[in-house]
């Protein structure tokens, strides 16, 4: 009599690890920014709570005074972008003003780069500034510092790294360099705009402008990662010419339906 033996399934189990999300390039810890316009007293709003990315716009008035301030401010996988914008006017009423001025601390997780851009434009005549100021905490060195103001000039433009500044110019580090991980920095702005008791000092006034402070990843780490990028980019290449050498006839069923399925989806952008 022959017995017939059973046929045991096998079950394999797959576990397909998701994929870890890189680490963000800085750690953002705490800050205050602060929108303020004053005349005969003063009003403001000061941003406290963490939320990344940031898209928000101030406007805060005081009588004739009114300060329009908007943040920009992403963290992404290999960088990180601080924008400021400015839209202040005032009155000649006698120290009227408009300041937007704050504070942001921050730790990077890597080494990178850093850079500045900024200006501010006067229309009118008054006293007005812009300064930043980006300093290790750790070590408490400047890397970079530039401030100007005027009180005389009309219709004068501040960029950050010059010194246009009638009254007051201060310039130490350089716009660009490194950031070490690990440290704490703190970067510092402000830019103003106020009446003070000057013949000149009459009529409306108003100043335009931006701050702008970029992180990237620091030149070598930028250059690796640019070498994978074209490296990925010609292994694609050869795998598709691989593919198109035997002609059209000799793309399988599958390929056919993955390239409609494709253009299927380019739809969807």
């Amino acid at each position: 009599m022959r017995v017939s033996r059973g046929v045991w399934p096998i079950l394999i189990v797959v576990f397909i690890a998701s994929p870890a999300r890189a680490e963000d390039p800085i750690d953002v810890t705490s800050w205050e920014l602060t929108t303020q316009a004053t005349y005969q007293g003063t009003n403001s709003i000061t941003e406290t709570a963490l939320a990344l990315p940031l898209s928000l716009t101030r406007i805060v008035t005081c009588e004739d005074s009114v300060n329009e301030t908007s943040y920009d401010f992403e963290v992404t996988e290999h960088s990180a972008r601080f924008g400021l914008d400015f839209d202040h006017e005032i009155s000649d009423h006698y120290l009227s003003d408009c300041i937007s001025f704050g504070e942001i601390y921050f730790q990077p997780t890597r080494y990178l780069a850093y850079s500045f851009d900024g200006v501010l434009a006067l229309s009118g005549t008054r006293r007005f500034g812009l300064s930043v100021h980006l300093v290790d905490q750790d070590t408490l060195a400047t890397l970079y510092q530039s401030a100007q103001e005027s009180r005389w000039t009309p219709d004068q433009e501040l960029k950050l790294g010059q010194e246009e500044g009638d009254t007051v110019n201060l310039l130490i580090g350089s716009p660009t360099g490194l950031l070490a991980p690990g440290h704490t920095y703190c970067l510092s702005y402000r830019a103003l705009i106020q009446t003070q008791s000057y013949a000149s000092h009459v009529g409306p006034a108003a100043t335009e402008g931006y701050i702008s402070f970029a992180i990237i990843p620091e030149p070598a780490t930028f250059s690796l990662l640019s070498i994978g990028a074209a490296a990925a980019v010609r292994r694609k290449r050869r795998r598709f010419s691989g593919r198109m050498r035997g002609g059209a006839s000799g793309m399988s069923g599958r390929c056919v339906a993955a390239n409609r399925a494709g253009v299927g989806g380019l739809r969807h952008l």
